[in-house]
């Protein structure tokens, strides 16, 4: 999993590790990393609205309609709690698969790839956020 943004004239770059032997689709991670990558824009000061580009058009369909399978819910529920809490406005668009390079090394760990996209980088490593779970799975 890999995000980035730019911000405060500096470029950052965040990556995750998927679990070995997961039992859960792909997209429930694109969908996970969409979600880890709102929750770290509402740490910044002073962020009214947030805009993450994604090449899964599941990931901007679920976001879009705020409606998902069961397994997803806790992912929508989780961004929409704590955007409601801290007053933020997010949006998820689409983005094709070829100008989504530096989010695509980062989730493959290909620094050389980085590098040669984002010469500036400063990468970290992120924990996806505790998901809040829907009133069925308390």
């Amino acid at each position: 999993m890999g995000f980035w943004f730019h911000y405060d004239d500096k470029t950052l770059g965040y990556q995750c590790m998927i679990p070995d032997g997961h039992e859960k689709p792909i997209f429930y991670f694109e969908a996970l990393t969409v979600v880890s990558a709102i929750l770290h824009a509402i740490k910044l000061p002073f962020l009214p609205r947030v805009f993450v580009f994604t090449d899964n058009t599941n990931t901007v369909d679920m976001f879009h309609s705020l409606k998902a399978k069961q397994l997803y819910n806790p992912l929508l529920l989780t961004t929409v709690d704590h955007a409601m809490c801290s007053n933020i406005q997010f949006r998820v668009a689409h983005i094709l698969g070829e100008e989504n390079g530096i989010a695509d090394a980062l989730s493959r760990f290909d620094y050389t790839r980085v590098i040669h996209l984002a010469p500036l980088m400063e990468i970290y490593n992120f924990t996806p956020p505790q998901l809040v779970l829907g009133a069925e799975q308390l």
